[in-house]
């Protein structure tokens, strides 16, 4: 990974979501006033984000099956009107929730 400028060291996780978000928030614009992409309304980003390491192979497969089955919950998300999302709303103690290990 390239060191931060002027600093010598590297980025963190929080410097390398900014830049990836910024970066890729540019060429979305870029590409919905060209007409390729559908403009939106608001963000594209959520404003922050949950960070965990993936520790073993069971981890993995959980987050990626969350992460490839929650678009269509979306329906029922409060954040789109609907009742609610146990995932979002979870009253698991921290490093409890159920796609944890």
């Amino acid at each position: 990974m390239a060191t931060t400028a002027g600093t010598g060291t590297k980025p963190g996780l929080s410097r390398v979501v900014q830049s990836f978000k910024r970066h890729t928030t540019i060429e979305y614009i870029k590409m919905a006033k060209q007409n390729i992409l559908p403009s939106f309304d608001k963000r594209i980003w959520q404003r922050n984000y949950w960070e965990y390491i993936i520790r073993n192979e069971n981890e993995f497969i959980k987050i990626s099956e969350y992460i490839k089955n929650n678009p269509i919950k979306w329906n029922g998300d409060k954040l789109n009107g609907g009742e609610g999302n146990f995932v979002m709303e979870s009253s698991a103690p921290y490093n409890e929730e159920n796609w944890m290990v």
